[in-house]
């Protein structure tokens, strides 16, 4: 595929996945983000006020004998346990958002595999029967996947928050990192139909290479959404179900192009007829 082709094919089919979702009775995948959601930032908060509550019985005890509760010094205590009761809500806040996309990625990753087999199935008309230790399989994998494209995000992060201190460097690290952080995103939503196909994680890294501007662009979908503020961590896991099913068309007609590259004439002339109608008159 060429470049055009890798990116246009890329937002035509997070658009055009709708339908398909639709098509495959699909639609009802949309309450995970609701579920995910809910008891990440639940369980998130109620940390939070665990740690609060531990952090001022510690100051109180430490300082009951110089406080008095009545007086000035009790109202800055008072005062001072609403505001580190704020500042740690938000904190937790602010982390669960950075962390919460390759979180995604992972918890998700059943119902990614899944999605990625059914649309399969409706474009190309192939089943596979169900295999429980493949598809523990494929979650590790994915896990793995995630956990590694994670890794190597961070330590571009790091890298490039460093050059972004040297002069007329610095330019350019905000777009470099946004464009490394897309292309490990959108490897994950094209690994799904590469492990299905048989590709080895070598091998989809090789192959994923070869998509790059696919990945890229996939990628960029899901973190601009996730960029919003405040609600962008669930409008980009809501977005990750038509990413999935871009991702498994585009790797599915990649193939299907190769393919017919690997073919003789005569086996193209097979397949589709018309073709050696047209090499006829020419």
């Amino acid at each position: 595929m060429t470049v055009a082709d890798q990116i246009l094919k890329s937002l035509g089919g997070t658009f055009k996945a709708f339908g398909l979702l639709s098509k495959s009775k699909l639609n009802w995948v949309y309450i995970f983000p609701f579920a995910i959601y809910g008891i990440i930032f639940l369980v998130g908060f109620s940390i939070t006020d665990q740690i609060h509550n531990e952090l001022m019985s510690y100051l109180k005890n430490l300082t009951s004998n110089q406080i008095d509760d009545n007086g000035f010094f009790g109202f800055l205590f008072s005062a001072s346990s609403v505001l580190t009761w704020i500042i740690i809500k938000l904190s937790v806040f602010i982390l669960l958002g950075i962390l919460s996309g390759y979180v995604t990625l992972i918890i998700l990753s059943p119902v990614y595999a899944w999605i990625s087999e059914k649309i399969e199935e409706e474009i190309t008309g192939v089943s596979y029967p169900f295999n429980f230790s493949k598809f523990i399989k494929d979650i590790v994998r994915a896990i793995i996947i995630a956990v590694r494209n994670g890794i190597i995000q961070i330590a571009f992060t790091v890298v490039l928050f460093i050059l972004s201190f040297v002069p007329g460097v610095n330019l350019f690290t905000a777009p470099l990192l946004f464009i490394i952080t897309a292309y490990f995103y959108g490897f994950s939503f094209l690994d799904y139909t590469h492990e299905r196909i048989g590709l080895t994680m070598g091998g989809s890294i090789k192959e994923v290479r070869k998509l790059k501007f696919a990945a890229t662009s996939l990628g960029s979908l899901f973190l601009l959404c996730y960029m919003i503020p405040w609600i962008g961590p669930f409008i980009a896991c809501m977005t990750s179900f038509q990413l999935i099913v871009a991702g498994t068309t585009l790797v599915l007609e990649n193939n299907s192009i190769k393919s017919k590259k690997s073919m003789s004439p005569q086996e193209i002339r097979e397949i589709n007829p018309d073709s050696s109608n047209q090499e006829s008159i020419k």
